[in-house]
């Protein structure tokens, strides 16, 4: 059967529209995607952010009760400080604060060293402890 061309014609802009629909469909379909893709590697970054500075507190936790056991091996009145560290000795954008604080031992000349490192220092997103027992050296000399 041979169609007349009015029908031809009348066919061209249906396959047309059906065409421009398949299109939109897919950018649709892509942008969403896109979307997805875009939102699950911000929220992997910032996990990896965390992460990272989750170990920097840790790290700044462990150099608080290293420098607790310095300054009292020094000075045995050391009865602990808040350090603040800058950015920038970091190599951080922002600084960090540690609290130290050392608590008397059972023993005479045994203490308690607590840090308690914070990151970043006004708005802190992760904060780390680490407590250790420490011996001072005696100042008494020995025989």
């Amino acid at each position: 059967m041979n169609r007349l061309p009015s029908e031809q014609r009348s066919e061209q802009p249906r396959r047309r529209g059906a065409v421009t629909i398949i299109v939109l469909v897919l950018f649709a379909v892509t942008f969403t995607l896109a979307a997805v893709w875009a939102k699950r590697l911000l929220s992997e970054r910032r996990g990896q952010v965390r992460a990272e500075e989750r170990v920097q507190a840790e790290w700044l936790a462990e150099a608080g009760v290293r420098r607790a056991a310095a300054r009292l091996s020094a000075n045995a009145d050391y009865d602990g400080e808040e350090w603040l560290i800058k950015g920038a000795e970091l190599n951080r954008p922002q600084p960090a604060s540690v609290q130290i604080t050392v608590e008397p031992g059972g023993k005479p000349n045994q203490f308690r060293l607590i840090a308690r490192a914070r990151y970043p220092d006004k708005q802190p997103r992760v904060q780390a402890t680490k407590t250790v027992a420490f011996s001072s050296p005696s100042t008494e000399s020995q025989p």
